[in-house]
């Protein structure tokens, strides 16, 4: 077993500097409370007298050997800490606060080093203990890794003034930046956007689909929508080779056939359709992922690592099932670990501050219907899933039941798909008609064929003439 370290880097005579600067200087703590924090200071009468600072700065009094003093006799100290000689040592060993800043940099540094070791230690503990999952504690080292490094720690909570006035901010963002109502990621859709107002930053949307529905066909869609409008995406394809989907995006923005361009076979026309996109193909930035075998941790490592560049606003993940299962296997079932990877995509979600878009397949419940519509409950392990998720959309594919006419929305079923949005947290749910190509590689929104629309046709109520108007 790794031996517990008992050094850990820290400079006792700094602590002591920094602490006298702060008490002698009435405008030092406001140039380094940013900075420092109580974890950073080595020595416990140390600390204790940071917090004592602290304390006094957050309620807006002074700072001077008198209110520090009486501040750490209301905190409690050790019966035998002479507390009036300790902060006379203190303020004795410096005449200013100069050089403060730098003096409380290596200090955080200092704290790093230690925060490192302490983790470094448990870990490589626990990767020599064959009953730890060794693939989720690696996982998890690089996460803390990463966190220490670049200071994602957790945010303070909050207080109601400060997160009123936050909130605020958000709205006066969204009407001013708001695009016809747009305030998200277009996703493609006029009818979903109208219901979204586009996808959402740390909401996480979960698309459910029985197979060759066309859901990776769909997000692919979705993923190009995205980037094509300057967002940068990153797309986790763990079912299917990330060339497959370039040839959907290709196929897509060349508008050739998908079976010429899968046997090779394309026409000379195409050839130069094909020429004609290549440089627009290579202008969008988006980052496709297609490890078979990778955990919802690792996922989230990598999409931290894209976002520190400024290279991630979206995820999309290809699908939860695939996901890696992770940690121990004692007293879990599929529902506990769906619901728990579930959680995991949120979390990316919240951190990150991305839309964060999963698909997941459906059970067979669905199939056994006679309109074959699947219903939310037909999620997979649903629970966990359905708890979590801000969306849950479904896709119905109505000419997979055999009919010609859609029954709910009286439309033919060829070229037909319907979204049923039946969760939406922060907005109305409902269904979106989209119409898509016999190949599944152009979407858009649906429009009714022409004989259709004459047949239907009827005269215009004067209500709705109104409403034109």
């Amino acid at each position: 077993m790794i031996e517990k370290m008992n050094y850990y880097p820290n400079d006792e005579q700094l602590e002591s500097v920094v602490l006298g600067a702060l008490m002698i200087d009435s405008g030092a703590m406001s140039r380094v409370a940013e900075q420092l924090e109580e974890e950073m200071f080595y020595q416990n009468n140390n600390r204790l007298a940071y917090r004592a600072i602290r304390e006094l700065y957050d309620a807006g009094r002074a700072i001077d050997i008198v209110t520090v003093t009486e501040q750490l006799f209301k905190i409690g100290t050790p019966d035998n800490w002479n507390v009036p000689f300790y902060i006379t040592q203190l303020t004795s060993r410096v005449m200013s606060g100069a050089h403060l800043e730098e003096h409380a940099l290596i200090l955080g540094e200092l704290f790093l080093r230690r925060e490192a070791i302490k983790h470094l230690t448990i870990k490589l503990s626990r990767i020599q203990d064959l009953t730890w999952d060794v693939y989720e504690e690696l996982d998890k080292l690089i996460g803390t890794l990463d966190k220490l490094c670049h200071g994602q720690d957790t945010e303070a909570p909050r207080d109601l003034p400060t997160l009123i006035a936050d909130t605020l901010l958000q709205g006066q963002w969204r009407m001013e930046n708001n695009k016809d109502g747009l305030t998200g990621i277009p996703t493609g859709f006029t009818e979903l956007d109208r219901l979204t107002a586009g996808w959402q930053n740390s909401e996480l949307i979960i698309i459910g689909a029985r197979p060759s529905i066309g859901k990776t066909s769909l997000t692919a869609f979705m993923a190009w929508v995205a980037v094509q409008a300057g967002y940068k995406a990153a797309y986790f394809s763990l079912e299917m080779a990330a060339e497959r989907l370039a040839d959907k995006w290709i196929v897509a923005e060349a508008n050739i056939s998908a079976d010429n361009w899968r046997r090779g076979t394309i026409t000379p026309e195409e050839d130069r359709a094909i020429a004609a996109v290549v440089d627009k193909l290579r202008k969008p930035v988006i980052h496709v992922d297609d490890s078979t075998v990778i955990s919802m941790e690792r996922i989230r490592n990598k999409c931290r690592t894209l976002h520190r560049k400024g290279l991630c606003d979206i995820v999309f993940i290809d699908y939860l099932q695939l996901a890696q299962v992770t940690g121990s296997k004692r007293n879990h079932t599929m529902a506990t670990d769906m619901g728990e990877m579930a959680n995991k995509a949120k979390a990316i979600a919240k951190e990150l501050k991305v839309p964060v878009i999963v698909l997941s397949q459906l059970n067979r419940d669905s199939e056994k219907r006679a309109d074959k519509r699947p219903a939310m409950y037909d999620l997979r392990e649903s629970g966990g899933i359905e708890q979590v998720a801000d969306i849950v959309a479904l896709i119905h594919n109505p000419s997979k039941a055999g009919v010609k006419t859609d029954p709910k929305s009286g439309y033919p079923t060829e070229g037909l798909g319907v979204l049923i949005v039946e969760k939406n947290r922060n907005g109305a749910t409902g269904e979106i008609c989209f119409g898509y190509n016999p190949s599944m590689t152009r979407f858009g929104d649906y429009e009714p064929p022409k004989n259709w629309m004459l047949e239907n046709a009827r005269p215009l109520k004067a209500k709705e003439i109104r409403m034109q108007k």
